[in-house]
């Protein structure tokens, strides 16, 4: 048995002064959980919250992640987290919310 998930990415900037949002469906052969930790491609998305549409008989899911400077001065930006989602299938993110 496969389970519908409908999935909610929020991404931050590095101050969390504002954010874009994105989507994606998928089918998980088991029951989605907080803390799981789903890879695709060159990112880990890790579910931060998890509940049950009872109408639509699917869960729904979030994932939260912010920008991140790392150690060496590099920013790992919100573009290039939105370019890596939307390259693995995510859509939306078509406005930037403060």
């Amino acid at each position: 048995m496969n389970y519908k998930v409908k999935l909610s990415l929020i991404v931050r900037d590095v101050d969390k002064t504002c954010f874009c949002a994105g989507a994606k469906e998928l089918s998980l052969p088991f029951v989605p959980f907080v803390g799981l930790r789903l890879h695709e491609d060159m990112q880990v998305y890790t579910l931060a919250t998890v509940g049950w549409a009872d109408n639509e008989q699917c869960f729904y899911c979030s994932v939260e992640m912010s920008e991140e400077l790392l150690s060496d001065g590099d920013l790992i930006d919100m573009d290039f987290i939105i370019e890596t989602a939307k390259n693995s299938g995510w859509v939306g993110f078509n406005k930037i919310h403060r």
